[in-house]
């Protein structure tokens, strides 16, 4: 049940939703997202091209003739960068100051964004806190460096010592909040991607123009455990787009070699960390491809 608390000028916040057949959980982030005490004033909601039924059942729950819903269905799966790409290119034409990025396989606590919110005179892009049902947390307090791509996790020792928030510099689409400030400055999510290093790269841009911050204090549910076997797909997709992140950030901050060689370096130690988990013919061919690919400058779906 929405409540009627009154949202001010700088306050009108759209909910930017990505989904590919997960049908069940995508109700879940709805429900969440249709019951936070500060209210949403638009739910944007891209369809990859669902094959699940997703459709039937959002028009079953009434989700589609809710007014706060824009229902935008794809003819193709562009995976969630180009998902995420379309949502705000949709909502940049609303009157709203503040953009909210969400997984479908996640729910926000119903104060999660008024919580959020509090922080806005700090910062220009805020990261909620990231909860399983089993009540851990992901600890998601990591460093990112443009020189390799690496992301380093500091394993949420801010929060362990006291703090309701810190700085990092770098953001994830797990409920990312953004204002329409620094997004009038780094544009849209880069479709390229197709799917892995897109928000990587969206919050590192952010953070180009403000302190991107992450707290506690604002939490999310996810529903999917990380996989600990890691498939084809995601290695193909997580070692390929380093190169295009790599890339893209190089036009920022150009490389040395000394930098290209370090950059090389990590890529080969991930892949055969990920391989290490994950050992099949599948696998390997997945490695070979990404870094064919990557050099090649390949980019969007392929292969996988």
């Amino acid at each position: 049940m929405e409540t009627n608390r009154k949202l001010d000028a700088t306050q009108e916040i759209a909910a930017i939703v990505v989904t590919f057949n997960r049908k069940n959980l995508l109700v879940y982030c709805l429900e969440g997202l249709l019951s936070q005490t500060m209210p949403i004033s638009r739910i944007y909601l891209v369809d990859n091209s669902s094959t699940d039924g997703t459709k039937d059942l959002l028009l079953e729950k009434g989700f589609l003739s809710n007014p706060k819903i824009e229902y935008i269905p794809l003819t193709e799966n562009i995976g969630g960068a180009g998902g995420f790409h379309e949502g705000l290119k949709n909502a940049i034409h609303g009157k709203h100051s503040w953009f909210w990025f969400l997984d479908d396989d996640v729910s926000p606590f119903p104060d999660c964004l008024e919580r959020l919110l509090e922080l806005k005179d700090i910062s220009g892009c805020i990261h909620p806190l990231v909860t399983y049902e089993d009540g851990r947390s992901h600890e998601w307090e990591h460093h990112f460096d443009p020189m390799t791509t690496a992301q380093t996790s500091l394993k949420n020792a801010s929060f362990k010592n006291g703090k309701s928030w810190c700085s990092i510099n770098v953001a994830c689409f797990e409920g990312m909040l953004i204002s329409k400030e620094i997004v009038d400055k780094i544009g849209l999510p880069d479709k390229e991607f197709f799917i892995s290093g897109d928000d990587g790269l969206y919050g590192f841009l952010a953070n180009q123009f403000t302190n991107v911050i992450y707290t506690n204090s604002g939490k999310l549910l996810k529903k999917i455990h990380p996989a600990k076997h890691i498939g084809a797909f995601k290695i193909y997709y997580d070692l390929r787009n380093r190169f295009l992140l790599r890339k893209k950030i190089g036009e920022i901050a150009p490389q040395t070699k000394i930098y290209k060689v370090t950059f090389y370096i990590f890529v080969l130690e991930r892949a055969f960390r990920m391989l290490r988990y994950s050992w099949s013919k599948q696998n390997v061919l997945a490695v070979f491809f990404a870094i064919y690919d990557g050099l090649r400058g390949i980019t969007g779906r392929k292969r996988y």
